[in-house]
């Protein structure tokens, strides 16, 4: 009880010479934050993440997609006013061109527009992916690039306040890459805060505001508001994010039958073609791996885009093509090249017939469809060649007459012992 006494006793005693001193308790920290500011005190610079969420069919690794976004920022009119928790408020001016500029992550020289330019030649196959149907959260994969909003203050002049800006997110390459497009819009607003600094001689950078819609600001201790948002990301944008979906199809060669010869490779075309997709690039494993293919023009077929060529399956080989869009579809033809002659079927996913059409001059199977590639797992199409044993033709007709001679003649013996029995 005593030891309790001391130590109450020597916390008053400091307590009193810090505040006869005049060194001030700090104050408990203020974890929150107006949901629409950013507080970036004496800031140069401010990071804009922007998000495409990947998916395959498999969860496989595939190449990113080949998309780039334009950027541009230009002043907005005057808004209405900013109240923050403090109840302060303080009316929006309008933007001044140049106060704020954007440009890519390790880009040099700011600017009013900048570009963020997805896949290249420096792309790897290996970007990990999300399994196709899965939902989409701030833990989903995806590639990013990084938007960089610097800020001149010598444009504000001597004029501190909250300046408006608008920022404007847009992309031709949709149709040619693959990305669907997400729901959320393509417009941000941006507040930067201005102040005088600390010895009041010059103004400094010291708040970002960044927001969907044109409209005043009032502080809320919700972090639902839903204004408040952090850039063109997951985080922001959830499940309407920009996405890519890939797909793979998957084509095995099988060969059936006692006269069939398992060994010989059969000469195959695997037409694929994306009416839109022009840029996506993609690749394939199996017995015929290549590690970088595009498409061109739309469509893509083996020969001789694999290496090696000609593309050729034997049973149980097997070539997978892995990244493919969703507009993909493939025509599968197979030439019978062995001396003998073969009946073809095929079979996707392991339950579906597909039709084959065969043209017996030029001895090829195709099939009657292009089959769509898309799906929540990867198509897989089974091309079985079947060359059954022969019966030995003639053999069974000359025994077939002594057969009959002797089963009548057992006959004629059981009928002949039943009547001596009854006799």
């Amino acid at each position: 009880m005593k030891s309790v006494k001391k130590i109450i006793a020597v916390a008053i005693a400091v307590l009193l010479i810090m505040a006869v001193s005049g060194i001030a308790l700090a104050a408990p920290t203020d974890t929150k934050q107006a949901p629409e500011q950013n507080l970036i005190a004496s800031a140069t610079s401010y990071t804009i993440p922007k998000d495409i969420v990947v998916f395959n069919a498999a969860g496989m690794n595939i190449f990113e997609p080949n998309i780039t976004y334009n950027y541009e920022v230009t002043p907005a009119a005057a808004g209405a006013s900013v109240t923050d928790k403090d109840g302060n408020k303080a009316n929006v001016k309008a933007g001044i061109a140049g106060g704020l500029l954007i440009m890519a992550e390790g880009g040099t020289t700011p600017a009013s527009t900048a570009s963020l330019v997805f896949g290249g030649s420096d792309t790897t196959a290996g970007t990990a992916t999300n399994q196709e149907g899965a939902t989409i959260t701030t833990t989903s994969k995806v590639v990013r690039r990084n938007l960089i909003a610097s800020f001149d203050v010598s444009k504000f002049g001597t004029m501190p306040g909250i300046y408006r800006y608008k920022l404007t997110e847009s992309s031709t390459g949709y149709a040619a890459s693959g990305v669907t497009k997400g729901a959320y819009q393509d417009d941000r607003y941006l507040d930067v805060y201005v102040r005088w600094n600390t010895g009041k001689t010059a103004l400094e950078v010291y708040g970002l505001t960044m927001f969907t819609s044109d409209d005043t600001i009032v502080y809320s201790s919700s972090a639902a508001a839903g204004f408040k948002v952090t850039g063109y990301d997951v985080a922001t944008e959830g499940a309407d994010a920009d996405t890519y979906h890939t797909y793979n199809f998957d084509v095995t060669k099988a060969v059936d039958g006692g006269f069939a010869d398992k060994n010989n490779e059969f000469p195959f075309s695997i037409n694929i073609t994306s009416g839109a997709a022009s840029a996506v690039e993609f690749y394939s494993t199996g017995d015929y791996a290549n590690t970088r293919i595009t498409f061109t023009g739309g469509a893509f077929d083996p020969n001789p885009g694999l290496n090696p060529t000609p593309l050729a399956l034997k049973d149980t080989d097997t070539v997978l093509f892995v990244g493919l869009p969703g507009t993909a579809a493939a025509t599968v033809k197979e030439l019978d090249n062995s001396p003998d002659v073969y009946t073809a079927t095929a079979k996707l996913n392991g339950t579906t017939d597909v039709t084959l059409t065969n043209d017996a001059t030029a001895r090829t199977w195709t099939t009657a469809r292009a089959i769509p590639v898309s799906g929540t797992a990867t198509q897989y199409l089974v091309v079985t060649n079947t060359l059954n044993e022969v019966s030995p033709t003639g053999v069974v007709m000359r025994v077939a007459p002594y057969a009959l001679m002797v089963a009548a003649g057992i006959a004629l013996l059981i009928v002949t012992r039943r009547r001596r029995q009854h006799a």
